[in-house]
């Protein structure tokens, strides 16, 4: 299942990897998660190959040549103030051929022009999700939010974002401790928690 519902695409060739974290922190940081693991990701794929310049389409896309190579998505049970644990799905198009992905999709075997090993590319994603993670419940999340910023493809543009019930437009700023996008609209400045980012 993909995020607000829809199905998840998930054509052969990806790899899909589901990760069950329990941090002792409080629900409404849960989304920092979407953050780490997006972060992670980039930092995986230009740790391959620097030249494919990938970066994070907010809230939770992966993009290489401005395509989608990967999505995320973050759910969380809780009671009350305490997380009982946080499903973290990512799916990414390893060696999904062109002709199978949607217009906006690439692959790294695309991007590569090579088949990529499904091993190497997992125990160095791993590799760095581990090395995140431990440093987020040491709590460095201001670094990770600075490297994400560096690494986002939202930031600094003019969007429209479609929401379930409103849409906004406006100069994206910057992110809040929780991921939460900050907007500036022509009327003021307001946070949007989720919606589908396009540019202006």
């Amino acid at each position: 299942r993909g995020r607000r519902g829809r199905e998840w695409y998930s054509p052969k060739g990806g790899i899909y990897v589901t990760f069950i974290l329990k941090p002792n922190v409080s629900p409404e940081k849960a989304s920092q998660l979407t953050l780490v693991s997006s972060l992670a990701l980039v930092e995986t794929l230009n740790a391959i190959n620097n030249n494919l310049n990938a970066k994070i389409k907010w809230p939770n896309d992966v993009l290489v040549s401005g395509k989608k190579i990967s999505g995320i998505l973050t759910e969380l049970s809780s009671d009350m103030e305490k997380i009982n644990y946080i499903v973290v799905g990512v799916g990414i198009n390893l060696n999904t051929e062109k002709e199978i992905l949607p217009e906006n999709g690439t692959s790294l075997k695309i991007e590569m022009k090579e088949e990529v090993s499904i091993k190497l590319f997992l125990k160095s994603f791993l590799e760095h999700y581990d090395l995140i993670y431990q440093e987020y419940l040491n709590g460095g999340i201001d670094q990770i939010i600075e490297r994400w910023k560096n690494n986002s493809d939202t930031l600094g543009k003019k969007v429209k974002i479609i929401g379930i019930n409103e849409t906004f437009e406006g100069l994206a700023k910057d992110i809040d401790e929780n991921g939460a996008l900050i907007l500036e609209t022509k009327e003021k400045e307001i946070k949007v928690y989720s919606g589908d980012v396009s540019l202006r």
